[in-house]
């Protein structure tokens, strides 16, 4: 397990395909990326040639961590003319920000370890956060052992 020393970073806007809901925490998460998966490779998807761009991300709307009833987001980069069924489904543009970024690399479980190191920098440096945070996840548990995951954690962030 480890975390890179925390960086602030300008993130351009970027589009994606995302669905919001609630529910329990690490099996919302699964499940929707399983939709949005499903989705992008679609047949009718992919003869519109729809390309993903990035590493499908996690966004956090919760202050705190919440295993129930947690309210999260997952976004999926992509290029083209995308058809969505699921009507809870969307297109849509993430703004530009500024965040504190690291990336860890560990078992998903721990990763409570990146967010210990980006707030310990927010607050020696007086930033002020803005919800949502994001997870990048930049290759896929069923292809990799559970300490090569790599997870880039940015939180946005204002200065006061």
């Amino acid at each position: 397990m480890s975390v890179t020393e925390p960086v602030i970073k300008e993130i351009p806007e970027l589009r994606v395909l995302s669905k919001r809901e609630k529910g329990n925490f690490a099996a919302t998460i699964e499940k929707l990326i399983g939709e949005i998966c499903t989705c992008v490779s679609s047949p009718e998807n992919q003869r519109n040639r729809v390309k993903t761009t990035g590493p499908i991300m996690f966004l956090c709307h919760d202050e705190e961590y919440k295993e129930i009833g947690a309210d999260i987001e997952i976004a999926l980069p992509v290029s083209g003319r995308v058809s969505v069924e699921d009507h809870r489904m969307e297109i849509k543009t993430l703004p530009e920000i500024k965040a504190v970024s690291v990336v860890y690399r560990g078992p998903y479980p721990g990763i409570e370890a990146a967010y210990n190191r980006i707030f310990s920098y927010i607050g020696e440096n007086n930033l002020e956060t803005i919800m949502p945070s994001r997870e990048l996840y930049f290759n896929d548990p069923a292809e990799v052992p559970e300490e090569e995951l790599m997870t880039e954690v940015q939180v946005q962030i204002r200065e006061k």
